[in-house]
């Protein structure tokens, strides 16, 4: 398989979930983690990571929080321009604790409160319309749009995009609105969703029929299926060291991107079986590639292009991971959940979350040692 950058002009629009990560681990929570993420976030990411012009779209305040967003997108070359639209907010939070399995391995769970002091995290605010409408002359012709949460605002960019000859792709991780819901499939040309997330489905999307639809499968791999022809199955490649999963459908999404849709509606229309099996294998071994790290993209702060193509081919050709250590750099940021914990946040958010004789950034120093220090970001390799 060929796999270089993406060419010049190579442009994705996407919004949707783009919120703060906060990974820790159980055995050393004091090395709290911060990245962007959420499904539109990293996939955005990947994709600049692939040589695109990124450009997300959001309403996120100008807070500390936002700005670990910024900095993190702006590492890989994202355009920020349309990420603080008004009316703007905190951008929503997430806790991501990875931990050991009783019978060995490690998993993940997540969390929407504070874990020192049960906080409420702020959580998604979609983009209004009307934002939407204020800024559409200043958007980019894009190739791609994508979008993982339904809106009116969401819709109405996916309708310029296929207008221009644009590819909309549409990830969700809940049906929210039926309605918008099924609106949204019949507006995609990419289709893609968990059997674990998304099971009823096919309950709602009515007779709309993607260009082409992909569900994933877990472990057992996933199935995909272009307009017209029959599911085909595709296993997954075998990992032989995992750390995290987190993140590694977002990685299968970007790799069937990157080979489909650099070229909009009419590259993607001109796809043959094999290019269309060619992108899944890509999507997959980036899937496996990622597990390898703590963190949905944590592997991409310690690895050169080269090195990370490399591996990637290699996962190709012989159907699994290596065995060799792969090192990562950290990402910390301890210091984060106290802008969100203090107690003037916490009246602002209208929450009677109190714990006795103990303010929240007083617990939350206790549980992430060192909080004080401030954020520490990483060069990118």
């Amino acid at each position: 398989m060929k796999l270089v950058k993406a060419k010049q002009g190579a442009t994705v629009v996407g919004t949707g979930f783009l919120p703060l990560d906060l990974v820790y681990r159980d055995d050393d929570p004091s090395k709290l983690q911060a990245y962007a993420g959420g499904t539109c976030g990293n996939v955005l990411a990947i994709l600049a990571f692939l040589g695109w012009d990124v450009y997300p779209i959001a309403r996120h305040s100008d807070s500390a929080l936002a700005q670990i967003i910024k900095d993190d997108l702006k590492l890989w070359g994202a355009h920020l321009e349309f990420i603080g639209l008004e009316p703007t907010a905190l951008p929503p939070v997430v806790v991501q604790r990875v931990f050991a399995k009783p019978r060995g391995g490690k998993t993940h769970s997540f969390a929407w409160v504070c874990p020192g002091c049960g906080a409420p995290l702020p959580s998604f605010k979609p983009v209004l319309a009307k934002s939407v409408v204020e800024v559409t002359d200043r958007l980019p012709k894009m190739q791609t749009f994508f979008f993982d949460r339904v809106s009116r605002s969401a819709l109405e960019l996916a309708k310029r995009c296929a207008d221009s000859g644009g590819v909309v792709v549409f990830e969700p991780s809940m049906i929210g609105d039926p309605r918008l819901f099924s609106e949204a499939i019949r507006l995609s040309h990419i289709f893609k969703y968990s059997q674990d997330r998304i099971s009823d489905v096919h309950e709602v999307r009515g007779a709309a029929e993607p260009l082409m639809e992909i569900e994933t499968l877990g472990s057992a791999g996933l199935r995909y299926r272009r307009r017209g022809k029959h599911w085909k199955e595709v296993d997954a490649f075998s990992i032989r060291r995992t750390v995290d999963t987190s993140g590694a459908g977002d990685w299968c999404t970007a790799g069937i991107l990157h080979l489909l849709c650099q070229d909009g509606i009419h590259g993607l229309q001109r796809i043959t079986d094999q290019d269309a099996l060619a992108a899944v294998r890509l999507g997959q071994a980036m899937a496996a590639w990622t597990c390898q790290f703590e963190g949905a993209r944590g592997g991409m702060y310690g690895v050169a292009w080269e090195d990370w193509k490399k591996a990637v081919l290699e996962i190709i050709k012989s159907g699994s991971t290596d065995d060799h250590t792969m090192q990562q750099l950290a990402r910390v940021c301890p210091a984060v959940l106290l802008d969100v914990c203090r107690p003037g946040f916490l009246d602002h958010m209208n929450q009677s979350v109190r714990v006795p004789h103990q303010t929240g950034a007083q617990v939350c120093t206790t549980l992430w040692p060192g909080g004080d220090v401030g954020k520490a970001l990483p060069r990118r390799t």
